[in-house]
């Protein structure tokens, strides 16, 4: 299936499944919705699952907002605005009720992420670039997260994973940590738990190696 085809059946699904005045939003031409699906969101995402169309959200004051394109998983927000309505068009009172708009987004945590029609249509990979951008960040944000919720041993462990060219022995552990073998071995089997780190079959003398795994590499890029 085309991303052409792909994105009306999405948005047929998303107004199947709408009430009220989210319903009637999505009855409109959605062309800004359209273009940002098919050559930004799309490409770069290679799903719809997990989107939302015209999502609503209470603002800090109680009244009904809505988002063009919400990505739950990230919770981000996805816009695009033409030249004319955006610009050209709005009146102050409009202007006024953007910037309350944006800042009952930012009280939500959401991030923001406008596109200009313009910017769609003409320069599309630019435009994808820019979200594997903010994306990359936030896995990076998220990375650090975790790594920071880590015992400071546990996290030196995974550092010396890190930077071993194939495994790491036991031997190695112990004095990278400067402990006992009880307590290296603690160390060890936790990330072991976490998925973080992953026991190598041992040599013929019963020693045990180890090494990052996916996950694990996961929180440093």
């Amino acid at each position: 299936m085309d991303r052409k085809h792909a994105v009306d059946r999405f948005i047929e699904m998303q107004r199947q499944e709408a009430r009220g005045m989210r319903r009637e939003m999505l009855e409109r031409d959605l062309y800004g919705t359209r273009i940002l699906l098919k050559n930004v969101a799309l490409p770069v995402f290679k799903t719809l699952e997990g989107f939302a169309l015209e999502h609503e959200f209470l603002s800090q004051s109680g009244i009904k907002l809505y988002a063009d394109i919400f990505y739950s998983l990230l919770r981000l927000v996805l816009e695009c605005e033409g030249y004319v309505p955006h610009v050209e068009k709005m009146t102050r009172e409009r202007h006024d009720f953007e910037q309350s708009r944006l800042r009952s987004f930012a009280a939500r945590r959401l991030i923001y992420v406008p596109f200009s029609r313009d910017e769609i249509e003409k320069k599309p990979e630019a435009c994808r670039r820019s979200l594997y951008e903010i994306i990359g960040e936030w896995k990076v944000a998220a990375g650090e997260n975790k790594l920071e919720k880590l015992e400071v041993n546990e996290r030196e462990l995974l550092r010396l994973a890190l930077h071993s060219q194939e495994a790491f022995s036991f031997a190695s552990a112990r004095e990278c940590l400067g402990l006992c073998p009880s307590s290296t071995r603690k160390n060890l089997r936790s990330l072991q738990s976490r998925g973080l780190l992953e026991a190598v079959a041992s040599d013929r003398q019963r020693h045990r190696y180890y090494r990052i795994s996916e996950e694990g590499k996961g929180l440093f890029y």
